[in-house]
């Protein structure tokens, strides 16, 4: 029984090292940098594999098209059509700012 559970523990170390110098070498591989030329300002999903993105490459505005085998450009902006633009924050962002204005007001209102 002892000799099992010697033989199950180093496997799983074996496993566990392959998993790890893997990773390294992903790691090593593949920058996991977010990009500030490019930014993903909009999606909008026409079905499931396919979208509608606006994105911000430097300081040009694109509307691309984007489906599970392709992407192709629909619309570069004009400097009229960006200053008209409306991007919306993340409902999560306006929820948090509501939210510490509100504890603001709360520890205002106990002083």
């Amino acid at each position: 029984m002892s000799k099992l559970i010697v033989q199950f523990l180093l496997a799983l170390g074996i496993l566990i090292g392959l998993l790890y110098v893997m990773y390294i070498f992903v790691r090593k591989r593949v920058p996991f940098v977010a990009s500030r030329d490019v930014q993903v300002l909009q999606r909008h999903y026409i079905d499931r594999n396919t979208s509608i993105v606006l994105v911000k490459v430097l300081d040009e505005y694109y509307y691309l098209l984007l489906s599970h085998s392709s992407s192709s450009v629909l619309k570069k902006l004009s400097e009229q059509e960006v200053a008209h633009l409306e991007v919306r924050e993340p409902f999560s962002k306006i929820l948090f700012k509501r939210l510490s204005k509100m504890r603001g007001q709360d520890k205002e209102e106990k002083e």
